[in-house]
């Protein structure tokens, strides 16, 4: 997931830049270096890993995406986060999707009738993300309780 992100991002910041290169009136003869280059550099500007500021990275695109949910990525966020929840903390990766899914589910439901999504989108990051950045350890309670309610939610869902 965190590959499709970085590739999403890519794709969209070289379309603006091919539109800014156009509108400019760019005569140059070879564009390709200066894409290229970019291309390169996006993945540095990423947050480090198991940072608050790589969550609020995950949240921000996670916001932004919730705009056009649809519901078979509603059941794709839900799908994940059923069949990982015994093993949310396995890898960086995990739980970065696992953070993903549970913002969007927030974010696109929070407002709606379909509140148990909302919940179970919060119960899910908030489960991850304080031992994404080792703030807690997977036996901590809060973190236990988190994954009760997540699991609750998913009952109710089911």
């Amino acid at each position: 997931m965190k590959k499709l992100i970085i590739i999403a991002l890519l794709l969209l910041l070289l379309s603006f830049t091919g539109c800014a290169s156009k509108d400019e009136g760019d005569n140059s003869t070879n564009p390709e270096p200066a894409t290229q280059q970019q291309a390169e550099s996006e993945p540095e500007s990423l947050p480090e890993p198991n940072t608050s500021a790589m969550v609020d990275y995950i949240a921000t695109k996670a916001k932004v995406d919730a705009k056009n949910i649809n519901d078979q990525q509603t059941k794709e966020a839900i799908e994940f986060i059923k069949s990982n929840i015994s093993d949310f903390f396995r890898d960086n990766k995990t739980m970065e999707t696992g953070m993903y899914y549970g913002y969007l589910l927030e974010y696109a439901y929070k407002d709606t009738d379909n509140r148990v999504y909302a919940e179970l989108g919060m119960d899910t990051y908030q489960a991850i993300k304080y031992v994404y950045r080792g703030a807690e350890k997977v036996e901590d309670q809060a973190t236990q309780t988190n994954i009760s309610q997540v699991r609750e939610s998913l009952d109710a869902i089911e």
